[in-house]
């Protein structure tokens, strides 16, 4: 018996009318994690903005105090060249900020970021709201791809959840997942290897994702 925790239920609404696909496991590794100059900043979309740092520089990981000492990234050597290209998510709407990390990878010459959720903010205060404190719960991403022009907007789109899970559940498509039907919970456990080349073959299919939304970058 497993629940999963909707957290991005709500920031995936603001984008567009849809719960994504909850994966156990990222696309990217630290041998395929990528970063791009052109992501970071702030960016608009009417009444949403989203900004992009890179972890270690972000407020995510600054000390609370003067007599904090910086936040660690990562127990060994390997979360922690992988944590160091991670970028720190903040999109806001309304009174609330959304709190993630994010993944980039780069496949078939197309962006895709992992985003797993930390939190929300509302005045300043980080609710967790049970993420990753509770065994009932498993803290969980979703996948956005993501395209950069040289006009300085930005296109996000997520995978389409609900087109995904019934073609697996109808056996039209194998994905690994697990599935229970009282809650409706639609887990997939593919590894990121198996992630990796879902997205070569259905990436350049567009019934795979929503419909994008169109950030222009601040001061551009």
């Amino acid at each position: 018996m497993f629940k999963i925790f909707f957290l991005l239920s709500g920031l995936l609404q603001s984008l567009v009318n849809s719960n994504g696909i909850n994966n156990l496991q990222p696309v990217a590794t630290v041998r395929t994690i990528v970063t791009d100059q052109r992501l970071a900043g702030s960016w608009n979309a009417g009444a949403i903005d989203i900004k992009f740092e890179l972890l270690p520089k972000s407020d995510l990981m600054k000390p609370k105090d003067s007599t904090d000492a910086q936040l660690p990234l990562g127990d060994t050597r390997e979360q922690q060249a992988f944590l160091e290209k991670c970028y720190a998510v903040t999109l806001r709407e309304n009174n609330a900020s959304y709190v993630l990390v994010g993944s980039l990878t780069r496949i078939n010459n197309q962006l895709y970021m992992d985003l797993m959720p930390l939190g929300i903010k509302f005045k300043d205060k980080l609710e967790d709201g049970g993420l990753g404190f509770s065994p009932e719960y498993l803290t969980t991403f979703n996948i956005a791809r993501i395209s950069l022009d040289r006009n300085g907007s930005m296109s996000l789109q997520i995978l389409r959840g609900d087109f995904i899970k019934e073609q697996v559940l109808s056996g039209r498509m194998m994905l690994k997942h697990v599935y229970e039907p009282l809650y409706n919970s639609f887990l997939v456990t593919a590894s990121s290897f198996e992630l990796h080349q879902f997205l070569e073959k259905y990436g350049h299919d567009e019934r795979f994702f929503d419909q994008a939304t169109v950030f222009t970058k601040k001061g551009s």
